[in-house]
């Protein structure tokens, strides 16, 4: 069987035709995540244009960019497995394992809430726009505990409703991830490597039945969309990867026919199923029972194909580019929507004047917000997260390197790129 290659890195300690074992960066997970997070960015900068053709056709496209954050999932899963499996047998494993992931998200995400919470309040009663709607802000402020506690996507799902500070409304997947934080590490602990890739096969069909269970309860579509058990597909998805090529019962031909299934088939049905919906796919009660865990396997298939450069189509994942945004994707994800809420309200009269054009208008706060958005998350990186991060080396578990899938990237001054400090 074929040894499986990974660009830019070597395969370590397997004998031909064994499962792969990979040493160093690998770029391309850094590009996978700029394309999550550019489509996050997408869908909520690009404000509707419908006078144009064009501007019917992207709009439409723009719309699907919440899958920006299924992909986050998949990704998060992949990596936060691999560094457990790695790590297990270490001392002090969850520990460190807890101590490193408070360290890489509450200071950043302390300071948005300071900011998102306290501050924007201020500035939309100094702009007089409190009472509108996306500048609730000062509403959400009384849900504090809430978001302190990472638990944001139940109280959405229990009111209904996304929170009324548009900034807000995207802690929901946050609350996901820190919570799947909390029960992953368990089910490595205890669970064999020969049977956790069956174990999280588990885990995936769960998501899907309790999805059946919320459709049969007719809980409301956001319930299936923001409830962790609703969405553990996506992260077991990426989980599954990582057991799976670390797995003792690692075939190469079984993964060659899964990923070339997922890349193929999962991906462009995903794909038309989404973007074919006229509406929001995600309130159909076939979306929410199977949808999901389609694209959370077409994400999936993706990861693969970005972990061994094949299908050739998917270098461009390697561009700088997605590479630049990928790297400081948490930044830009806790912070592009205040950005945005501050500034369009001053500006907003000021550039369609200039422009006179609809659709350039619209390209024009795309763009301001992407670039916006990557310089703003970049000052958060080095002031706010870089210091935080350095102190990460005191929980550190002694771990092979033939075995990092996700080995940090260093960056200028002994940095670490934030990208990859989000597995270690």
């Amino acid at each position: 069987m074929r040894k499986l290659q990974v660009q830019g890195s070597a395969p370590l300690g397997a004998e031909p035709g064994e499962r792969p074992i990979f040493r160093g960066h690998i770029q391309s997970l850094d590009g996978l995540r700029g394309l999550a997070i550019l489509l996050v960015l997408t869908v909520h900068l690009w404000r509707p244009e419908t006078r144009t053709a064009l501007g019917m056709a992207i709009t439409r496209t723009a719309r699907a960019g919440w899958t920006g954050v299924d992909l986050f999932f998949v990704l998060s899963g992949f990596l936060i497995t691999g560094l457990l499996i790695d790590s297990r047998a270490r001392p002090n494993f969850l520990r460190n394992f807890f101590a490193r992931r408070a360290l890489r998200i509450l200071p950043l995400y302390t300071l948005f809430l300071v900011v998102s919470l306290v501050l924007l309040p201020l500035w939309f009663d100094h702009l007089g726009l409190s009472q509108r709607p996306s500048f609730g802000n000062r509403a959400d402020a009384a849900h504090w505990p809430w978001y302190a506690l990472f638990v944001s996507n139940y109280w959405m799902a229990l009111a209904d409703r996304f929170p009324a500070g548009w900034s807000n409304s995207l802690t929901w997947s946050l609350a996901v991830e820190e919570q799947f934080y909390l029960l992953w590490p368990w089910l490595i602990l205890v669970c064999p490597p020969r049977w956790l890739p069956r174990a999280i096969g588990f885990v995936f069909a769960a998501a899907i039945a309790a999805r059946a269970f919320v459709v049969w309860l007719d809980a409301g579509w956001l319930t299936a969309a923001l409830v962790t058990p609703c969405r553990m597909d996506a992260l077991a998805a990426g989980g599954w990867v990582a057991a799976y090529l670390r797995s003792p019962g690692f075939q190469a031909r079984t993964w060659r026919w899964l990923l070339r299934g997922a890349v193929a088939l999962a991906l462009p049905a995903a794909a038309v199923w989404i973007l074919w919906e006229d509406g929001d796919p995600r309130t159909g009660a076939a979306f929410q029972v199977v949808g999901y865990s389609l694209l959370a396997v077409a994400g999936a298939g993706l990861l693969g194909a970005a972990l061994t450069g094949d299908p050739p189509v998917l270098r461009p994942l390697r561009s700088s580019p997605l590479v630049a945004l990928g790297k400081v994707s948490y930044g830009i994800y806790l912070f592009h929507l205040v950005l945005f809420t501050a500034v369009l309200p001053v500006a907003y009269k000021t550039v369609l004047a200039l422009t006179r054009w609809q659709i350039a208008e619209r390209f024009f706060w795309w763009a301001f917000g992407v670039a916006g958005s990557w310089l703003l998350a970049w000052f958060l990186y080095r002031a706010v997260e870089a210091p935080c991060l350095r102190l990460k080396e005191r929980f550190r578990t002694p771990t092979s390197d033939t075995a990092d899938l996700g080995a940090p990237n260093p960056l200028p001054s002994g940095s670490r790129s934030p990208a990859t400090e989000a597995a270690a």
